[in-house]
């Protein structure tokens, strides 16, 4: 992994547990599964094929992504050549557990965390 990369993931990514609470409002353990609330509601979830792609707040648009998902991960989507990557387990070991960016949006002023 170059450098510049390495920086990106320390600065933006975090873990499932991290990446809520800096995220949404309200976070809690129910059972097995964590749950979230942003703005007095409950958070909108996506997923795909690997499993949970992102999760949003509809009112002020704080969101989390998977940054190891196809969908919506700003380093596997390559725009410019309109094609997506797929991490292979070198990638995956080094980043370890911060797999989940943060984008605090507050009610559409954009600011990546």
């Amino acid at each position: 992994m170059n450098e510049e990369l390495r920086q990106w993931i320390d600065e933006n990514c975090f873990t499932v547990e991290d990446a809520l609470h800096k995220a949404f409002e309200k976070v809690w353990e129910d059972g097995e599964y964590l749950k979230a609330e942003c703005c007095g509601k409950g958070i909108r979830y996506w997923s795909g094929l690997l499993g949970p792609d992102m999760a949003k707040c509809i009112i002020c648009g704080n969101e989390i992504r998977w940054i190891l998902s196809p969908h919506v991960s700003p380093i596997l989507i390559d725009y410019d050549k309109n094609c997506t990557s797929m991490p292979n387990e070198e990638f995956i070991k080094e980043i370890g557990d911060k797999q989940w960016q943060v984008i605090i949006k507050n009610n559409s002023e954009s600011e990546e965390k």
